[in-house]
């Protein structure tokens, strides 16, 4: 009898461990493609440094490639998102005392790691919809600009901030374990450093900010 008992209470364990574990604790990972919707019109601008009256470097719309692998418990999730720029381009003008003059257009190098928190609402067995916000770690990499005539505007330099976003989107399962998703994101990577040509002095810049949407593909273990 006692080992009978034993083993009842084992499938018990069993049974509910196996539940538990499909239904309630599950794993994702996914691609994703994301490009914006609005530019970042004077992101640096400069507001009086030593022998500048002004300075505007423009940066147009740029889009993103990018992934995560994920966790999901009671339908709440953490994500681990990584995004890279693809096309994140200066453009404008740079005024000086003596004048102002138009610089060339350069790329720079934006990289941002992220974790995001958020929660899925079934709305049927294959489509479900989702509201999330993250915070993570932004590099973004200003390469040396120069003005049409060759001229050094700004040195090349780095920075790393935090960052932070927020979102909505929803995806929709067309195999059992593949589905197809699309998001909104506001993101804000934090500031770019420039710098003047002939010292370290840095520029005063504003937030980099983007508004995306994303296309991709996840995966459900």
């Amino acid at each position: 009898m006692k080992n009978l008992s034993l083993y009842l209470l084992s499938l018990l364990i069993l049974f509910n461990f196996d539940k538990v574990k499909s239904n309630e604790f599950n794993f994702f990972a996914d691609f994703s493609y994301g490009f914006g919707l609005s530019d970042n019109d004077e992101a640096l601008d400069n507001s009086g440094v030593t022998g500048i009256t002004a300075d505007t470097l423009m940066h147009e719309a740029f889009d993103t490639i990018g992934g995560s692998v994920g966790a999901s418990y009671h339908d709440f999730f953490l994500r681990v998102g990584y995004e890279s720029s693809n096309g994140l381009d200066t453009s404008g003008t740079f005024t000086t005392a003596s004048g102002t003059a138009t610089i060339q257009e350069a790329t720079l190098d934006l990289t941002n790691w992220s974790f995001n928190l958020g929660k899925f609402f079934n709305v049927n067995e294959s489509f479900r919809l989702y509201p999330q916000a993250g915070i993570g770690i932004a590099s973004i990499d200003v390469p040396q600009i120069l003005t049409t005539t060759n001229a050094v505007a700004v040195r090349a330099s780095e920075s790393n901030n935090v960052s932070w976003s927020l979102g909505f989107g929803g995806d929709y399962k067309f195999f059992e374990n593949f589905s197809t998703f699309v998001e909104y994101n506001y993101s804000d990577y934090g500031q770019a450093a420039l710098k003047e040509p002939d010292n370290e002095n840095r520029f005063d810049s504003e937030d980099l900010k983007n508004h995306a949407i994303k296309l991709g593909i996840r995966y459900n273990f």
